[in-house]
C-alpha cells in the first residue's frame, strides 16, 4: 500500500512539473514581413523579371504591388513576376491602362479569411497558421489627380469603420504630410491638412522610414523628390506587433522605391547601463574611473560633463567584462550585505563595538566577516 501511494505521489509530482513548465514556456514569437512597390506597369517582360528578382531576394510573407496596369491576370502572366511561394494572390484590376493593385501571400504562413475591394484599396484579412491569430492588411494605390483625393480619404475613413483587430495600411498614398516630405518649395497645405486630420481621426500610427527621406523621383537632372509611399498601423497592431519597422530596398526599375515592413511580437530589449555596488569593493575600480576623468576635454561645460559620463559608462562596462565570474572570485563580491541583514541570518551574536563600526561603514565584506570570532564573550572585549 505504501509503494502504491508513493507511486501516485510521484506521478502527480511529475504532472505538476510538466504543467508548470508549460505555463512558463515563452509565447510564440511571430515574425511577418510585407513588401510594397509601385512598379509602374507589368506589361514589359524586363519589369516582370525585376519584380520577380526583388521578391525572391526579400522573401516577404505578403507582397503588395501597385500600378500593375493589368486589366486581368492569367496564370501564365502571374508566374512571370511572382515566385512559387507567393502564387496565391488577389487583384484589383486596372481601368484601361491606369491603376491595378495586387496582393500576394505565402500560403505556408497565413491564409485568407476575406477580401474587400474598393476603388483605391485592396483589403485582405489573414489568419496566421502558427497560432490562428488574425490581422488585416490594406494595399493602397491613391489617385494622382487632385479632385479625386477627397474620395480616397473618404474611402479610408469608411474602411476604418469596418476593421477590427490589428490593421496595417501599406502602399502609394500620393499625398504628403509636411513640407519635409518634398525637396522643393511647392507644398499643398490643404491636402496635407485633410490627410493628417484623417490619420488622427481614425487613430493611425505611421511607421517611420528609417533609411530614406523620399520614395519617389522624377529622374531628371535636378530631380523632384517626394515621400509618397507610407506604412500605417492602428493601435491594435501596435499592441500585437510592438516591434514593427519600415526600410527601403534598392530602386532600379521604377521611379518608386520598394519598401519592406517587418513586424515582430518580440519587444526589443533596451541596452541600459546598470551600476553595481560591488564595483566599489574592488581596489582597481577607482583607478578605472579616475583614468577616464583625467582625460582632457574642451568645449561647453555641459557637453563635456555628459561626454565624461558616457566615457565612464563605456569604461565601466569594458572593465566589468574582464572580471572573473562570481564563483571564481575570492574577496571581490557582486553583492553587499549590511550588518543587520547579516545578523538576521546568523544565530550567534556580533560584538557591540564591531556592530557599531560596521553600521557606520554601511557595508562589510564577507571576507572580513569570516575573520570575526562570533563565539567570544562580549564582556571580554569591553
Amino acid at each position: 500500500m505504501y509503494l502504491v501511494r508513493s507511486h501516485v505521489r510521484l506521478v502527480n509530482f511529475v504532472k505538476f512539473v510538466l504543467l508548470l513548465g508549460a505555463c512558463q514556456c515563452p509565447m510564440l514569437t511571430k515574425m511577418l514581413s510585407f513588401f510594397s512597390w509601385n512598379v509602374r506597369g507589368l506589361g514589359q517582360s524586363c519589369r516582370c523579371d525585376d519584380v520577380l528578382a526583388e521578391l525572391i531576394s526579400s522573401r516577404p510573407s505578403v507582397a503588395a504591388i501597385q500600378e500593375t496596369k493589368l486589366s486581368c491576370l492569367s496564370p501564365l502572366k502571374r508566374r512571370t513576376f511572382l515566385p512559387a511561394r507567393l502564387k496565391n494572390c488577389v487583384t484589383l484590376d486596372a481601368v484601361g491602362s491606369a491603376g491595378g493593385v495586387l496582393t500576394a501571400w505565402d500560403a505556408s504562413i497565413c491564409s485568407v479569411d476575406s477580401v474587400t475591394k474598393l476603388s483605391y484599396t485592396l483589403t485582405t484579412s489573414f489568419a496566421v497558421l502558427a497560432d490562428g491569430s488574425t490581422f488585416t492588411f490594406s494595399n493602397v494605390y491613391a489617385p494622382t489627380l487632385h479632385e479625386d483625393k477627397p474620395s480616397f480619404l473618404a474611402e479610408l475613413a469608411s474602411l476604418a469603420d469596418l476593421i477590427s483587430g490589428p490593421w496595417m495600411i501599406l502602399g502609394d498614398f500620393n499625398l504628403t504630410r509636411s513640407p519635409a516630405d518634398k525637396n522643393t518649395g511647392s507644398f499643398n497645405l490643404s491636402d496635407a491638412t485633410r490627410f493628417n486630420d484623417l490619420i488622427s481621426s481614425i487613430a493611425l500610427v505611421e511607421i517611420p522610414l528609417v533609411d530614406r527621406a523620399y520614395t519617389w523621383s522624377n529622374r531628371r537632372v535636378n530631380p523632384t523628390l517626394v515621400r509618397l509611399d507610407r506604412c500605417f498601423v492602428n493601435l491594435d497592431w501596435d499592441a500585437c506587433f510592438p516591434n514593427t519597422t519600415l526600410s527601403s530596398l534598392t530602386r532600379f526599375a521604377s521611379d518608386h522605391v520598394p519598401l519592406l515592413a517587418c513586424a515582430c511580437t518580440r519587444v526589443p530589449r533596451s541596452v541600459c547601463f546598470r551600476f553595481e555596488n560591488s564595483w566599489l569593493l574592488n581596489s582597481q575600480f577607482p583607478m578605472v574611473v579616475q583614468s577616464v576623468l583625467d582625460q582632457p576635454l574642451h568645449g561647453c561645460p555641459a557637453k563635456t560633463f555628459v561626454l565624461r559620463l558616457k566615457r565612464c559608462r563605456t569604461a565601466c562596462r569594458s572593465w566589468s567584462r574582464r572580471q572573473r565570474p562570481l564563483v571564481q572570485r575570492g574577496v571581490t563580491l557582486r553583492f553587499s550585505s549590511t550588518p543587520l541583514t547579516f545578523l538576521k541570518k546568523n544565530d550567534r551574536c556580533m560584538p557591540l563595538k564591531l556592530l557599531s563600526v560596521a553600521s557606520l561603514c554601511g557595508v562589510c565584506k564577507i571576507s572580513a566577516l569570516k575573520n570575526l570570532s562570533f563565539g567570544v564573550n562580549v564582556s571580554t572585549l569591553g
